[in-house]
């Protein structure tokens, strides 16, 4: 009760929440346009590119077992460690 807590003045008040206020929408401008952004990318993605299930069925499916004679990760330098299986 005996606790003093400094105040501005009503006009200050105003002013501090007019800010606040701006600022949030500011914000809220700031999603807008960066959820405006994603779906221009989206576009432009399929406008080059077209429908990526229509692209996909166009494609033939095959099996990497018919298409590939040897799969490896790729080289980081295992090979130094490789030696013909016994078996071969």
């Amino acid at each position: 009760m005996e606790l003093r807590i400094p105040v501005p003045p009503l006009s200050e008040q105003r002013l501090i929440a007019e800010m606040l206020d701006q600022a949030d929408e500011m914000r809220a401008k700031r999603r807008q346009a960066i959820a405006l952004f994603d779906d221009l990318a989206k576009s432009i993605f399929f406008d080059m590119f077209g429908d990526r299930q229509s692209i996909f069925r166009r494609w033939p499916i095959n099996s990497l077992e018919k298409l590939l004679d040897f799969l490896t990760s790729g080289s980081r330098g295992w090979a130094k460690y490789y030696i013909d299986p016994p078996w071969r």
